[in-house]
């Protein structure tokens, strides 16, 4: 006989579909800003030696620095998704991956190339650690989101078609609408930053949206 595994959906969960102004009310939504480190974004970070290209990482910078700002004043919960990739929290077959990419020494505690690159959250924003690209891995992420009643989540930082994705995925799975802001996004190649925002919107319902739109619905 095989046996069949149930589990219930959250009855809140199944109602119908939100429009984007509401999605966004800050009373229920957080900015998870991923992995915007050194070591991604800045000349002298690991990416950088390995020519990964990080102009894309830094050309979203101001625009991600005002995101934040604007949440700030509707007081709308910013998390701060920091990679850290030392050799004990990484199992085998990552570790074989990375050292064959030249990414064995990636983001290390406490170092310079772990540090967010220009961005400074403040003593009450939260800073969420992750060992893995995505970021829901560390079950103290959803605990916090579900504490402060979060029903959407406004992606944006590095990289789009790794630790974003993975992170939004994760996070449309467990119940979470899902908002990609496409000018506070950044991979190293345009066609793969393309096909991530358009497999968002296809397979986890995402608002793909640029950052001064957000803010005038928050306006509104």
């Amino acid at each position: 006989m095989v046996a069949t595994i149930r589990y219930n959906i959250d009855q809140k969960q199944r109602k119908g579909s939100k429009t984007t102004q509401e999605k966004l009310n800050p009373k229920q939504t957080a900015l998870i800003v991923v992995d915007v480190q050194n070591d991604f974004c800045d000349e002298k970070g690991l990416f950088a030696k390995l020519d990964e290209g990080v102009s894309k990482f830094q050309k979203i910078i101001p625009d991600l620095l005002n995101l934040i700002n604007e949440a700030r004043k509707v007081n709308l919960p910013i998390i701060y998704i920091q990679a850290i990739y030392d050799k004990k929290y990484l199992p085998k077959n990552i570790l074989e991956r990375y050292k064959k990419q030249g990414l064995d020494k990636l983001c290390q505690s406490g170092t310079w190339g772990a540090d967010f690159y220009k961005i400074k959250p403040k003593e009450n924003e939260k800073v969420m650690v992750k060992h893995r690209y995505d970021a829901f891995t560390n079950p103290g992420l959803d605990k916090l989101l579900k504490s402060m009643k979060i029903k959407t989540l406004i992606m944006a930082g590095c990289t789009t078609d790794v630790c974003v994705d993975s992170t939004a995925r994760t996070g449309f799975i467990k119940g979470y609408h899902i908002v990609a802001v496409e000018d506070c996004l950044a991979t190293d190649k345009a066609q793969a930053q393309e096909y991530t925002l358009n497999y968002m919107k296809k397979f986890y319902d995402a608002i793909v949206i640029k950052s001064k739109e957000i803010v005038n619905h928050w306006k509104k």
